[in-house]
Order: C-alpha cells, then structure tokens, then sequence
C-alpha cells in the first residue's frame, strides 16, 4: 500500500525539515545555474532544486542543456534532488512537439536521434545519479514529463495529478524509457501471472494512451510505487518533497541495474493478434496498428527474439529509439503531429 502525506507526517519529518515556501525559493537569489527555460537552485539542507520554467514546463534542448549541469554537480554541490516548479498546471507536459516537429519538417533525423538519445542519457543518469532525486509533480505529468518523473527515485504527488503516455495519438510511441521503465515496475509486481502479463499491462496503457484521472489511479496501473506519497487536498506537495528527499539522503547509494525479461516472437504476436482483431474492428487504425507493432516489438525484444531471456535498460531504450525515428519517418506520424499542434486535438488517421 502506498504512502499518504498523514502516514509521512506521522513520523514527524515535514515538521523537522520545513524550510521555505516554494513560491519564496523560486522568487530568491539562490540560482546557481540555468538559463532562460530552466534553473538549480540551491535551496538549503543541502537539497538542489531542478525548475523548468516554459510553457507548460516541456523539454527543448535548453532545458536539456541545465539538466546535464545539473547532474554533473550531484554529489558535490547537494546531496538531495528535488524536480519541481512553480506550476500548478503541469509538472511537464511532454518533450517540445514544436521543436520535435521542427526536426523532422526539415528532415533532420539525425538531429531528432541525438535529441531523443540525449533525453535517454540524461534520464538514465538521473536514475543513478550519486544523490536521491524525487519528483514533486502537480498537474500533469505526461510523455516526456512522465517519463522524467518515473526516472526519479520517488515520486511525491498531488492527489489531483495526472500520468500518463499519451504519445500514440501524436503517432509515436515513448522514447525517453517510458516502454522501459513501466515495463520494470509491471515486472516488479508480486501478483503477476505468467511472463507476459507484465508486457500486456503497458502495451495496453500506452497503445490506448490511458492518462490518470488521479494519483490514486496512477498508482493502480503502476505510475507511482508503494513508496511514492500522495498528497490529499490542502496539503503541501513541494514540502512533503523536501522531507522525502531528506529522508532519502541519509545514507543513500543508487540503485543497481536490473535485468528485464523479454518473451520474444511469442510475446510479439500475444500482443498483436488481438490487436489486429480490434483493427479489423474498426475500433484502432492503421495508423494505430503500426505504432502498436512498434510497442510490442520493444516490450517485448523484438518479434525475432527467443522466447524468455534477459536484457538490459539499454537494449529496450534503443528499441525505443529506432521505433520512434522509424515511426516519424512516416507521413501519417507527421500529420498527427502537424493535427495536434494546429487544434489540440489528435488526427484519428
């Protein structure tokens, strides 16, 4: 069973570790980078606070840019990290679809790799980065956004935040470890019957694009851990981060890299074959179908893989990769894009 901000104050941490508002650690001078789309700022205790600070909090190569800064001085200017923003909105909403668009417009592929490889590194960093780093999310965290917090080692929400990987209906598939990550957790989960189980959970979410409604729901379909706290109504989300973070810093050591198992050629098909049913149905499109055939293949290791053997994050995260570039290449993944931007509405192509 997951943590509430009551079972947390319980132990009396917010009540010792309380500090400034955010709203007054946002106004002060205590950047020690940044740049026009985000900042560190030290914010006392030895905690450094990450802030995107754009429209609707998404990444560019900008905010990429105060991101790798900041890992780079985990462990010698703080000893805890905490993601959050001024925001009540969103947390982030996604990785920016006008300069992802942008890329591929211009044809510019090689440009979209080393910017979805970027976003995968600095990720994967975060995860093991020497410091705890905990997402403090209201809003919504969605594709890109989610996929940040899912890299962090908890998860601190608002009771009314929403997750989710949406990316289907702009005609991708998540690239920035989202197929990976849930993937893990799905695996993690004692209940789980069969090896397939786990691969069909997500392929489900993101191939329908699910987004929580609430925390709680998020937390049902594997977005927060039993460890992540949610904060109910009037609480403080930004300050029961901080306490998390603290409580994390003792002693802390990052987490070793897992292995994920992979079913292969039988996965593959155990994934489309009702997929193809519910094309045939009328209910996905073509459209549909080829980035259903894209998840599956990276949840799964690919359909000319063996049956049940292990890989690591890498391998699933270059699958991801490949996918999405291969799927962008297409005029129906343009047009969705193209769609969406000019309406905010998906294109059902």
């Amino acid at each position: 069973m997951g943590r509430s901000l009551t079972e947390q104050a319980g132990t009396g941490a917010a009540a010792r570790h309380s500090g400034p508002s955010l709203p007054a650690l946002l106004a002060g001078d205590n950047k020690i980078a940044g740049n026009s789309e985000a900042s560190l700022r030290d914010i006392g205790d030895g905690l450094a606070l990450f802030e995107i600070h754009r429209k609707m909090n998404s990444f560019d190569p900008a905010v990429q840019d105060v991101l790798e800064e900041t890992l780079a001085r985990a462990g010698r200017g703080f000893r805890a990290l905490i993601l959050a923003n001024g925001s009540d909105r969103a947390f982030s909403a996604c990785a920016d679809l006008n300069h992802f668009l942008g890329l591929i417009e211009r044809d510019d592929f090689d440009g979209l790799t080393r910017f979805i490889r970027r976003g995968q590194e600095l990720f994967q960093a975060m995860k093991y980065a020497p410091v705890p780093v905990v997402a403090a999310v209201k809003g919504v965290a969605l594709g890109g956004g989610c996929e940040f917090a899912l890299h962090a080692d908890a998860i601190v929400a608002d009771a009314d935040a929403r997750f989710g990987l949406p990316e289907v209906k702009l005609g991708v598939l998540p690239a920035w470890g989202g197929c990976t990550q849930l993937l893990l957790r799905a695996q993690a989960q004692p209940a789980v019957s069969g090896p397939l189980a786990p691969a069909s959970a997500v392929f489900e979410l993101i191939l329908h694009g699910w987004v929580s409604g609430s925390a709680d729901k998020a937390r049902e379909k594997g977005f927060l851990r039993d460890g992540d706290v949610i904060v109910e109504p009037g609480g403080d989300v930004f300050e029961a981060a901080r306490a998390r973070a603290i409580e994390l810093a003792d002693g802390y050591t990052p987490p070793d890299k897992p292995l994920i198992t992979v079913t292969g050629h039988s996965g593959w098909l155990g994934l489309m074959q009702p997929t193809y049913g519910m094309g045939y149905a009328g209910r996905l499109t073509d459209t549909d179908l080829r980035v259903g055939g894209a998840i599956a293949d990276v949840l799964t290791g690919g359909p000319a893989g063996e049956y049940l053997w292990r890989v690591g994050e890498e391998d699933l995260m270059r699958r991801e990769l490949e996918a999405l570039v291969s799927l962008c290449r297409t005029v129906e993944t343009r047009d969705r894009m193209a769609h969406f931007l000019k309406t905010g509405e998906p294109l059902r192509n």
